[in-house]
Parts: C-alpha cells; structure tokens; sequence
C-alpha cells in the first residue's frame, strides 16, 4: 500500500482547463448542438476554443459558447458569423445539416474581442467585433497545432452534450456525431489547398500570428 505524505504530494489535474478572459483573440468554431430556453424556445449553443491569444496570455485551448436564437430579429447575427466564416451559401438556421455546413470546415477562423457583459446582476462573458481571418488573400488549412486544440475542445464538448442528452436535458446534436457509423467526410480534414477568396473579399482583417 502506497504512503502519501500531505506535505510533499502534489495535488492537481494534468488536464486544467484554462480560463478565458477579456481580450483579441482568433478562435475556430469547434461544434454545435440544439438546445432548449427555460421557456422551451430552440436555440444553437455553438461552442468555440481559443487558437491564438493575440494579447499573450496564454489562453490558447480556453474555450466559449455563444447562444444563438432561432429569431428573425437573430438574423443579422446569423449572417455576420456565417461572412465572417466566408460561408456564402444561403442557409436554413433551423436545420441542423446546414448549420453543421456553415460552422464547420478546415481553416475556419474568426477574430474577436471578448468582453464582459452584464444582465440581471450577473456578469458573462461575449464576443463582439467579428471579422475574418485570411492570408495573402487566402483561408490557410489548420495546422497541426490548431487541430490539436481543436480536437480536444470538440472531444470534451460532445462528451459534454451526451452526459446531458443522458440526464435528460433537451439537446441535440449536429448530424456527424448522430450515427455510429457514421459516413460524413469529416468537417476538419485538412487534406486540400487553402481557399481562394474573391477579390472583393480579399483583403486581411487581422495580423495573423501563423
């Protein structure tokens, strides 16, 4: 049998989450899932992780939901995630298919600012000041270290939705993690060449750190 000694032993996780705080950072969307307001109103809980802390604070793997409500009054932010990500194809919010197709793919980066916000006495966090992300005119595929960062924030995010889905909250989840067989090419595959962007497009919003 092992003897700890309280004074020597060190106590932690090797897995600590990091915390996200305030500030410019280039996050990539990492996964959605449909949920349920306490007033039975559907909205996509879309879930980001931190790929590049542009003011060094190490947050890189630190990671941030947004609520996005199903409302025609929502719709501009719809439309601002989707330009920011350079998805130009018209899509249905209300179909999970279509929201898996614009918030997910290789190289899908987004700049913002994050911020405090408060609301009936309690404070939270938000993004504002979207804008894309591009090099010399095009979207460059994720290197490995951002997949890294990406795999991880999804894998603990999915486990996330399921232990609810088990507990019996209303949650559903994007086609490719419905079927265990599942035969969709996977949205992250780096295989390909960077996009090219239209020339009206191209134009860099952002210093890239990469």
């Amino acid at each position: 049998m092992a003897i700890i000694d309280p004074k020597t032993a060190t106590v932690g996780s090797g897995n600590v989450r990091k915390q996200l705080t305030i500030g410019k950072k280039i996050l990539a969307p990492v996964s959605s899932s449909l949920r349920y307001t306490m007033n039975d109103e559907k909205y996509f809980d879309i879930h980001f992780v931190v790929i590049h802390d542009l003011e060094k604070k190490e947050e890189v793997g630190a990671t941030h939901s947004e609520r996005y409500l199903i409302r025609d009054s929502h719709n501009w932010r719809w439309a601002l995630l989707s330009q920011c990500l350079m998805y130009d194809t018209p899509f249905d919010n209300e179909k999970l298919e279509d929201v898996q197709n614009f918030l997910l793919g290789n190289g899908k980066r987004i700049k913002v600012e994050i911020s405090e916000r408060e609301y009936n006495g309690k404070t939270s966090l938000q993004m504002k000041n979207l804008a894309k992300v591009l090099k010399d005119g095009k979207v460059p595929s994720y290197t490995e270290d951002e997949l890294e960062v990406i795999k991880q924030a999804e894998d603990n995010y999915i486990s996330t939705c399921k232990y609810r889905i088990e507990q019996g909250w209303k949650t559903v989840l994007l086609p490719k993690y419905q079927s265990k067989e599942n035969t969709q090419k996977d949205p992250f595959d780096t295989d390909g060449d960077d996009w090219d962007i239209p020339e009206d497009n191209n134009r860099n919003d952002t210093d890239i750190p990469f």
